[in-house]
């Protein structure tokens, strides 16, 4: 598995310490799957560490049926809300990508009005303009664990399941304040 924990904890306090960010919101269906609901957490986590309230009310946590890639449906959920956070971090990078496009139809500019973050680091982050402040993940490591793993429980089936973590590394874009290093 990946890491998410100490990655998104991390790029929330930095924003937090830095600029001085209280509202952030969380965007993504928490119960997908494990990894979802751990950056979730983390966020929460990194707002509980900085003695800030976390609001529900700034999250768009809606089930996978929801179309979180259809910019007029996630417009139309950030035109409900009674406001907006200053910060959003996203289950993953589709849609971080999906809510920067509604956000930006809406006449929002990022990272001036509001922060965006994703988890992934696709290619699309990368071309996407603006560019996406994202949390990579070593896919080829993440390969090469999960055969070697593999090769490793067929070699000795009676061995104890595990669960392993690859550390993740913050790459900030124009989603999120400029002083940050660029990658």
């Amino acid at each position: 598995m990946t890491e998410n924990i100490k990655s998104v904890f991390s790029i929330c306090s930095t924003l937090i310490e830095n600029q001085y960010y209280k509202k952030f919101g969380f965007v993504g269906d928490i119960y997908h799957c494990r990894g979802f609901y751990e950056r979730y957490i983390a966020m929460k986590e990194a707002l509980a560490f900085h003695n800030l309230d976390y609001k529900t009310d700034y999250s768009i946590l809606k089930p996978d049926s929801f179309p979180y890639g259809d910019k007029s449906e996630m417009m139309q959920v950030i035109l409900n809300m009674e406001e907006v956070p200053e910060v959003f971090v996203c289950a993953n990078d589709s849609i971080a990508l999906s809510l920067t496009d509604a956000l930006l139809a809406l006449g929002y500019k990022t990272p001036k009005d509001i922060c965006v973050i994703g988890f992934d680091n696709t290619v699309e982050s990368q071309i996407n303009k603006p560019s996406l402040t994202t949390i990579d993940i070593d896919k080829k490591a993440l390969g090469r664990q999960a055969i070697t793993t593999l090769i490793e429980k067929i070699k000795h089936p009676q061995s104890l399941n595990r669960t392993i973590y690859l550390n993740t590394n913050i790459i900030y874009r124009d989603t999120t304040p400029a002083i940050y290093k660029r990658t």
